[in-house]
């Protein structure tokens, strides 16, 4: 009896500690607590509230009653991104008036704005971001219905040094009625107390970024030097004229390439190799007119994969009144046209050889 009562109370005791669970090991509870201190802390808002708070009162004050809704430029640039170190890139409205156009009498938005870079501690520097240029004088905002207004669009972040504060790009447009329009994109970075364009991408004005090769890093999209204001069909208004986007591929060493072999197999999906041939080049529509705008990107194609100047040159000179024309009935010959654009691209040196 007394060894059977023994083994019951040694049973008892066995389930009680098997039930129970088993201290944690002392390096697997300190990791833990190493990977909840290690967790990003959320950047402060509060450079972004101060700057979105003085952007939107030049704002209130220039349109009194007007409702902000009637300029679209507006809402792109109440932009601002806080940075990991506590402080902000923004976009900023400087000075903003509304006045009249005496010939068209409608109401015309002008003012000034700026990329502004914020440090933690509020010291603030910052850049006009212009759509003709790098930079831009007084009077880089203006909306002006039925003629031309600026446009900004949604400003991107990354890191491409890896110094903990992000660059980031700005693209700038202009959009004419009357005309050709512009834009101008760059990457932008904070250096030395002042907002510069990032050195490595300088040689390239940027249309967009992408991440070409899924590598997590945003390439750069740019028409190189294939971008020119070209007379109009018939000699008419100009156009902007533009050639493929070329891919600059982003180093993790915060350097571009514009040949390496993610650029060029990015290149080929822009153009593909049926667009190899010079015979090729003229591009027309379903209803056999040309296609001035899908023409000037066939022909750089075609010099990408190693078409030779002067066949893409004699292509387009054979069919050179349809060209000029662009699908317009052209009363006489113009002195200038679309052509001479295109036969000066054509002999340009390509940036990338696409074979």
């Amino acid at each position: 009896m007394i060894v059977a009562r023994s083994l019951l109370v040694l049973a008892l005791l066995g389930c009680a500690s098997a039930s129970a669970p088993a201290p944690e090991p002392t390096t697997a509870a300190t990791a833990r607590r190493r990977r909840r201190r290690r967790r990003p802390a959320v950047p402060s808002t509060a450079q972004c509230d101060a700057l979105r708070a003085e952007s939107r009162a030049t704002v209130a004050r220039a349109l009194g009653a007007r409702p902000a809704t009637a300029w679209p430029a507006l809402a792109a640039l109440d932009w601002c991104a806080p940075t990991p170190g506590g402080g902000a890139w923004a976009l900023h409205v400087d000075a903003l008036a509304v006045e009249r156009d005496p010939d068209t009498r409608r109401e015309v938005l002008a003012g000034t704005f700026s990329l502004v870079h914020a440090s933690a501690e509020g010291a603030r520097a910052s850049v006009r971001p212009w759509s003709e240029g790098i930079t831009g004088p007084e009077g880089n905002l203006v909306c002006a219905p039925g003629d031309e207004c600026v446009t900004v669009e949604a400003p991107s972040l990354f890191d491409h040094d890896g110094d903990g504060e992000p660059e980031v790009f700005v693209r700038v447009a202009t959009v004419r009625e009357r005309g050709a329009g512009s834009f101008h994109g760059r990457v932008w970075t904070f250096r030395d107390g002042a907002v510069d364009v990032y050195p490595p991408s300088r040689p390239w004005m940027v249309a967009a970024v992408r991440d070409v090769d899924n590598d997590g890093r945003p390439d750069l999209l740019t028409h190189g030097h294939y971008l020119a204001e070209a007379p109009g069909p018939c000699g008419r208004a100009p156009v902007l004229a533009t050639g493929p986007l070329l891919a600059v591929h982003s180093l993790p060493d915060g350097r571009f390439s514009l040949d390496d072999a993610a650029a060029r197999r990015a290149d080929r999906v822009a153009c593909p190799a049926a667009t190899a041939s010079a015979e090729a080049v003229v591009v027309t529509t379903p209803d056999g007119r040309v296609d001035p705008a899908a023409t000037f990107v066939r022909a750089v194609c075609a010099r990408l994969w190693g078409a030779s100047a002067a066949a893409v040159t004699r292509r387009l000179q054979a069919s050179a009144e349809a060209v000029r024309a662009g699908g317009a009935r052209c009363a006489t010959r113009p002195r200038s046209s679309n052509l001479d654009v295109l036969v000066e691209w054509v002999q340009q040196m390509p940036p990338v050889d696409l074979r």
